[in-house]
């Protein structure tokens, strides 16, 4: 960062007739790769509002929780949290969600072990590979769905 200019101090002219009272900083920043300066505005919008949260507080929501992850399992489970086997997440009230601090969490979609977004997961059969056999008595089962194209 070259320069951080408050509003009236020079070299902010320009910004300040093109923006008003709702410029906050100037800043100048020289880019060695492209040989330029770089000018950037920092503005205050007055009429802005955050938005409203995502859910209402008694809206059931998934949430991805690891198996591994006990603790925060059985924070879930503590607050009223439910297993959804179709969902593959755990469900639980939005508002103890926020309470938990588990909003990064929250999932919109079923889980999927295909590790490919675009498989439905209706054609298991047809996308399965053959088992492998490794070893005497041991079998490895690979399911790579055929819509991923790999």
């Amino acid at each position: 960062m070259r320069l951080h200019l408050k509003p009236g101090q020079k070299g902010t002219k320009p910004l300040l007739a093109q923006y008003g009272d709702r410029l906050i900083w100037g800043r100048y920043r020289d880019d060695a790769q492209r040989k330029k300066r770089l000018k950037t505005a920092e503005l205050a919008e007055p009429d802005w509002e955050p938005p409203g949260p995502r859910f209402a507080p008694d809206h059931i929501v998934g949430l991805r929780v690891a198996f591994a992850d006990v603790e925060v399992r059985d924070r879930v489970k503590q607050a009223g949290g439910t297993w959804n086997p179709q969902r593959r997440a755990w469900q639980l009230r939005y508002d103890r969600v926020v309470a938990l601090g588990l909003n990064s969490r929250i999932v919109d979609e079923a889980a999927s072990n295909s590790g490919c977004p675009r498989s439905s997961g209706k054609n298991l059969h047809a996308d399965a590979q053959a088992p492998s056999t490794v070893g005497k008595d041991a079998h490895i089962y690979c399911w790579i769905p055929a819509s991923c194209g790999r």
